[in-house]
């Protein structure tokens, strides 16, 4: 699993990076970034508690270059965390 880093990047510079992105990719984050802030404001007392932030991953992803990953890559990792999980 990817490690996170968590940077304090200006606006404009975000927006930057956020704009080389193809469309589809910023709406999926954008629906992360909501999902997340729909999450925290109902459950307050379990937010933050050992979970990573989408914005964290962006952000971390963003920091280092890293393109986002295929739709091949997600099934590659979707498929290795069932079977971490459900043996």
């Amino acid at each position: 699993m990817a490690a996170t880093v968590t940077l304090e990047l200006p606006e404009s510079v975000l927006v930057q990076a956020l704009k080389r992105l193809p469309p589809a990719r910023r709406l999926q984050i954008w629906r992360s970034l909501e999902a997340d802030s729909t999450a925290a404001q109902h459950d307050s007392a379990t937010a933050g508690r050992g979970k990573t932030k989408t914005l964290d991953i962006a952000l971390g992803l963003l920091a280092i270059g890293q393109a986002a990953p295929t739709d091949a890559e997600i099934a590659q990792l979707l498929e290795k965390r069932r079977a971490e999980k459900y043996g």
